[in-house]
């Protein structure tokens, strides 16, 4: 129990306990930079050797954390890195390189109480927006220039529900490039370190922008002293006369007015809104290609277009992708691995161009598996052009290549050509190499450095692209989606297909599951007789989908196992499909309940290739939306995406725009019942995903958050004059 008690200039709380994570945190960075100050101070003045050995490096964590844990650890072992790359910084030393801890942080609350205390203040503040608006104040002794910029930064915050600083600033950078028309959906493209934020403006800043816009010019923002984000605003509600005596710093009105907005939104917003706001970089934003898909219905490319992206040319014409398999492959990777351990030895300026050629003479020994040739292309090209960070120290590279050679080396040793694997085959090889990992962590690395090793292979080799689940360090998602409209097109182009007619009436119901259900092609592709239930004549009311671990595959995760409700997610004629199916599979001579619902004749206890299986879908997929990179996998993203639009509905057609669901004809493709059958909107769109806990699907899959948190900030806005 903290011994700070509250008085009356501390009043809250969640104050006091700020303050004491802030001792807390001072203190144990002080004790770091008084070790660093005893016993290294030659790392600090840059008189130590120019490469430090991992060993030592290893000694100052061990000394710096010993008898701490917990919160306390992780202080120290983060302010120490930060402390070594700033010397290293300095005085261009090479240092074994060494990542901070992350730990999974909660969600902060939505509304504080001195969120609700600003509430007050920021409606004077609202008021005097407004007053301006319908009854233009004299600029006399005011930059105009200042205090329109000031008020459209004013109206983003209060209106367009940017909460975060960082975003903010983020947004003043992009205001100069424009923003982005397409039919009725106006935004502006945010470029972030963890990728692409795409902001939907309220139609306050909309009309705002505009004005901007006409009056200054696209490509124009105030650029001189005093110009930041908050001394802007600090300058607008100054010529309001809206400021309290007292109220003389810019970024104590700045926190005010986030505060109090953040609070008002939480008032009326789901928490995930209230996340995504305050959160920078929290998801990936769906391409403008797939926005313009859907609202306006029409394909992105031609079908020769597609074909032509589906032939393309390795970027190189090495490929050492076939040879003899009769050699001892971890052996091949033992000699990578000594490769880079004579390289840590030598330090000479020219060294580095021996390693590469080192390691090239392995790629080209053809005594050795093709695997091995290609881990060795790998970490050459990792040696010369520094992957991911354009410079990497020998200890990284031996890093990365620790985390994925052998587990690759055991599944593909016995593998004599690399060119026969196909996107199926590399999809179930990196979900096996994943799922064989011994922790979540480790799980997590592998997925990161499988996702630039394959990146390596389609550049040069011609590979082909694959989506490997938490393949990026800051979760970055494949985003894209097949939108209502395509379904259907999809659908009709299997129907009209030269297959059978069983395969094509599996390839139908595979490509509904994926669509309606969210499913991944694993678990669709292995789903039992009687995992389905309530499909037995007559049909019941509420049949249900059981997607679990059997003989043929287990599941991702734990929370893979779910109960699936078909007769909330399938339409009426889809749900009839699946049951004629059903019903005809166990009318099949010696069929059971523990046979395969999707299988060729008699053979249920086989699996459909997924080459025969899935590729005909995705093709009919691309074809359908013209968009050459569309895999199966984003299905599960359009499920999570359309779903959730309906499931934080306050009434059908709230958010999901009708339009948006027709097809081609005009009919109905994206039913709207869903919204009498399921409420409570994060909680049931975990239902398709298998996410009960972790990160919140539709932060993971979905892409409609930062426009959906704008829709009802509409109601705040007053008709604006133009």
């Amino acid at each position: 129990m903290s011994r700070y008690v509250p008085v009356e200039d501390r009043a809250y709380g969640d104050e006091v306990r700020a303050e004491n994570r802030g001792r807390v945190v001072e203190r144990e960075r002080q004790a770091v930079d008084r070790y660093l100050e005893e016993r290294c101070q030659d790392i600090l003045t840059g008189q130590c050797s120019n490469t430090l050995s991992e060993h030592r490096i290893d000694q100052l964590f061990a000394a710096v954390k010993e008898g701490v844990s917990g919160n306390k650890l992780k202080i120290r072992h983060n302010y120490l890195v930060h402390r070594l790359q700033q010397a290293a910084r300095e005085h261009n030393l090479d240092l074994p390189n060494q990542q901070r801890m992350l730990v999974l942080h909660g969600e902060s609350a939505p509304a504080t109480p001195a969120g609700f205390e600003e509430l007050a203040t920021s409606h004077g503040w609202v008021d005097g927006f407004w007053d301006d608006i319908e009854n233009p104040l004299s600029r006399d002794g005011f930059d105009t220039e200042k205090l329109d910029a000031g008020r459209l930064l004013f109206s983003c915050i209060v209106f367009g529900g940017v909460h975060s600083r960082k975003k903010l600033e983020l947004l003043v950078d992009a205001i100069p490039k424009g923003v982005w028309h397409l039919e009725e959906l106006t935004w502006m493209d945010v470029e972030t370190s963890t990728g692409l934020w795409r902001w939907f403006p309220d139609p306050v800043s909309t009309l705002l922008l505009q004005r901007w816009y006409k009056t200054y010019g696209v490509g124009h923002w105030p650029r001189a002293n005093n110009t930041d984000a908050p001394r802007l605003i600090f300058h607008f509600l100054k010529f309001l006369n809206r400021l309290p005596e007292a109220e003389t710093r810019p970024k104590v009105v700045f926190r005010k007015l986030i505060d109090a907005s953040a609070t008002r939104d939480a008032t009326w917003l789901e928490g995930v809104f209230h996340h995504i706001q305050h959160t920078h970089g929290a998801i990936v934003s769906l391409p403008k290609e797939a926005w313009a898909r859907l609202l306006t219905r029409q394909v992105a490319f031609q079908a020769h277009e597609i074909e032509r992206y589906e032939g393309a040319n390795p970027a190189t014409a090495l490929r050492p992708l076939t040879g003899r398999c009769d050699s001892d492959a971890f052996a091949g990777v033992g000699a990578i691995q000594a490769v880079l351990r004579q390289a840590t030895r030598i330090s000479e300026a020219g060294e580095r161009d021996k390693t590469y050629q080192h390691l090239t003479a392995i790629a080209e020994d053809d005594s050795w598996a093709p695997i091995v040739r290609v881990l060795a292309r790998w970490t050459a090209h990792l040696r010369r052009f520094g992957g991911q960070q354009k410079r990497l120290v020998i200890s990284s590279i031996q890093r990365y290549l620790t985390t994925i050679a052998n587990p690759l080396v055991s599944l593909l040793a016995t593998t004599d050509d690399l060119n026969a694997l196909g996107e199926d085959e590399w999809q179930e090889l990196y979900d096996r190499l994943c799922s064989g990992a011994s922790c979540r962590k480790r799980r997590a690395d592998r997925a990161v450095v499988a996702g630039w090793f394959h990146e390596f292979l389609v550049e040069q080799f011609g590979m082909p692209e694959v989506e490997i689940e938490g393949a990026t360090t800051n979760g970055e998602t494949d985003a894209n989606l097949l939108t209502p409209a395509e379904y259907v097109r999809a659908q009709s182009m299997l129907e009209h297909s030269d297959a059978s007619t069983r395969l094509i009436k599996i390839q139908k119901l595979v490509l509904m599951l994926g669509f309606r259900c969210g499913l991944r092609r694993t678990e669709v592709q292995k789903i039992l007789i009687k995992d389905v239930q309530g499909l037995m004549a007559p049909v019941s009311k509420r049949p249900e989908l059981f997607t679990r671990g059997n003989k043929f595959a287990g599941q991702k995760s734990s929370s893979g196992t779910r109960r699936l409700p078909l007769w909330a997610l399938l339409t009426k004629v889809e749900l009839n499909q699946l049951a004629d199916w059903y019903q005809y599979r166990l009318k099949e001579p010696n069929t059971t309940g523990s046979d395969l619902l999707f299988c060729a004749p008699q053979r249920g206890r086989e699996l459909i290739p997924q080459r025969e299986l899935f590729t005909p879908i995705q093709e009919a997929m691309r074809m359908a939306s013209g968009t050459p990179s569309l895999r199966f996998h984003h299905l599960r993203h359009a499920c999570v995406t359309l779903t959730g639009l309906r499931l934080f509905e306050r009434r059908p057609g709230e958010l999901m725009q009708e339009k948006w669901a027709r097809d081609d004809s005009g009919n109905m493709a994206m039913p709207l019942e869903i919204w009498r059958c399921l409420t409570g909107g994060e909680i049931c769109l975990r239902l398709p995903t298998g996410q009960q806990s972790g990160p919140l699907p539709e932060i993971s899959y979905g892409f409609w958050p930062y426009w959906l948190a704008t829709r009802p900030r509409a109601r705040l806005c007053k008709a604006m004059p133009t």
